[in-house]
């Protein structure tokens, strides 16, 4: 498995009453597929999803990417197994106000510099519809803009793993049908493995597995 989870908790302690978002999740993901995990509100997808991206940490369990367990792994570490492996969207965006369109999407790419780090993000921001937004700041872009800048943020680095939390949440169709297509391209050409947190029944449509989650726990796989 490129992607495994075992026994993963997550348990919050705020004083007073535990509670506990994940109960032992255990899933398995091949490397270059599609999967979702799915389930109503509060069912600990987007839990899951943060903790498989090192974004979060579990109170129990491990996960292993590629061979390489995080739990091994400082703060340091994760940070440059993150960068060097992982993309992200972010149902919230997350981009930073002060940067405009292009800076946010260019902010992924650091390390790299000159011609060939503009033509990258000249590109990605084509693809996702936005050549005419790059030097627009977050607050003078629409919601389903921002998410597009999301997108191409995530995908100019070519990841490895492709992590989306609810990435069509604040599209229209036909947006939304543009980035599926987007990502399916990303995924049949370099082979990204894609998880997908999510409530549309569009990504499912493409997805090789589906994780149903209830309670923090799996109830379904298919």
């Amino acid at each position: 498995m490129y992607v495994k989870t075992s026994g993963i908790k997550k348990i919050y302690d705020n004083g007073l009453t535990p509670f506990e978002a994940l109960g032992g999740v255990s899933i398995g993901i091949e490397k270059g597929t599609v999967c979702a995990l799915v389930g109503a509100s509060g069912s600990g997808k987007t839990t899951l999803l943060n903790i498989i991206g090192a974004i979060d940490t579990a109170t129990e369990g491990e996960v292993i990417i590629d061979n390489e367990s995080l739990s091994d792994k400082n703060s340091k570490a994760l940070s440059i197994f993150r960068r060097k492996n992982l993309g992200f969207i972010f149902q919230s965006y997350n981009l930073i106000p002060v940067l405009t369109a292009y800076e946010n999407v260019a902010l992924a790419l650091f390390e790299s510099e000159g011609k060939d780090k503009h033509d990258k993000v000249m590109s990605m921001l084509d693809k996702v519809g936005l050549i005419d937004k790059v030097k627009n700041y977050p607050n003078q872009l629409s919601g389903g803009q921002q998410q597009r800048v999301s997108v191409a943020r995530a995908l100019v680095k070519t990841p490895k793993l492709l992590l989306a939390d609810e990435p069509t949440a604040n599209l229209d169709s036909t947006t939304g049908k543009q980035i599926l297509d987007l990502l399916l391209k990303l995924n049949n050409d370099e082979k990204i493995t894609i998880l997908f947190s999510t409530h549309d029944s569009r990504v499912m449509d493409i997805t090789d597995k589906i994780y149903t989650l209830s309670d923090g726990k799996i109830i379904e796989e298919s």
